[in-house]
């Protein structure tokens, strides 16, 4: 970086951003201290946010030049770059066709030097977030032979396989929330009776479900055995609402998250704009659901007629297993 006080450091986002316009030139405006841009870039829109760092020891770079090492800026240090993303994305979905700015997957960070208020910016250092997307499956012949099997065989299971993938589809866009929606509607598409959405008719439903029970127990499990800081959060988090940790109150937390994030409340609408806080729990469903997904399969009666024996069995199984985190 220059030492000359003419020259002042700058720290930038890029990220595309899809949507139902067109550009007829790079467009260019200023607010709240940031030079915003929306431009034409390796054939796709990019939407630029500029912003004076000069005071900002959080955004400066750190660059070891011996190991070619840059340091990112952590994500709470430039929030208030993310937040602006949002706003331009929510406000500019309703008027101006505005769909998507992909800061979650294509963000790039930019610093650059220039003069006062943004004149004669020069990029000096620049790196993309690298995004690893999930690990495609090979599909053969006999993938192919099995989903047209299954089709016949399992006629029930085309709708919630399908809120499956879509829900898949929104968790690997990282859009939390409707992925969370989509997984819960597996579980009352399968074992909700009738239009019966209130909190104690659900949870008494799925208590005596042995299809969620044995997912939900199954799920704890996994997490105890695979992943003890996920399931240290479910644990803490459930005590912290309901001071104990049973399957009653595990099945009242994933409910009253659904509707937290399906009602039009003031929770909502801070999930609209920072869905990191639904990450523990959407995963949490998903796996629930995976394994209702997956026992359809493995329980399929043209397969088995062992369900009603098996998983009442596997079930108590996992509640020995269970029995000292698990309160009854």
């Amino acid at each position: 970086m220059s030492s000359s006080k003419d020259i002042f450091l700058y720290f930038g986002l890029k990220a595309e951003i899809e949507g139902n316009f067109a550009l007829k030139k790079p467009i260019v405006t200023y607010s709240k201290g940031f030079h915003i841009s929306i431009f034409s870039e390796d054939g796709v829109y990019k939407i630029s946010l500029i912003k004076n760092i000069e005071n900002n020891e959080a955004l400066k770079y750190k660059y070891d030049k011996d190991s070619n090492l840059l340091t990112f800026p952590e994500d709470k240090d430039m929030i208030e770059y993310i937040r602006l993303f949002q706003n331009i994305e929510s406000i500019g979905g309703y008027n101006y066709g505005i769909k998507k700015i992909r800061y979650q997957d294509t963000l790039e960070i930019v610093w650059y030097e220039g003069s006062q208020f943004f004149q004669n910016l020069e990029p000096v250092l620049s790196a993309k977030r690298k995004f690893t997307g999930p690990r495609k499956k090979i599909l053969s012949k006999n993938n192919l032979s099995s989903i047209l099997l299954l089709d016949r065989l399992m006629p029930d299971a085309k709708i919630p396989y399908s809120f499956y993938r879509e829900a898949s589809n929104f968790y690997d866009k990282h859009e939390y929330r409707l992925a969370y929606l989509h997984y819960y509607m597996i579980l009352e598409y399968c074992f909700i009776k009738g239009n019966n959405f209130s909190e104690l008719t659900q949870i008494s439903q799925y208590e005596n479900n042995i299809d969620v029970v044995f997912a939900i127990l199954d799920t704890i499990k996994l997490y105890r055995d695979r992943d003890i800081a996920q399931f240290n959060w479910l644990t803490k988090t459930v005590k912290d609402r309901f001071s104990s940790f049973s399957l009653k109150n595990i099945l009242k937390f994933i409910f009253r998250y659904r509707g937290e994030i399906a009602h039009g409340t003031k929770k909502a609408g801070q999930y609209l704009t920072d869905e990191s806080e639904l990450v523990n729990i959407t995963s949490f469903i998903q796996l629930v659901a995976l394994t209702i997904c997956g026992n359809m399969q493995v329980y399929c009666e043209a397969f088995t007629k062992c369900k009603i024996s098996r998983l009442p069995q596997r079930i108590e199984e996992l509640k020995r297993d269970l029995a000292s985190v698990l309160d009854s």
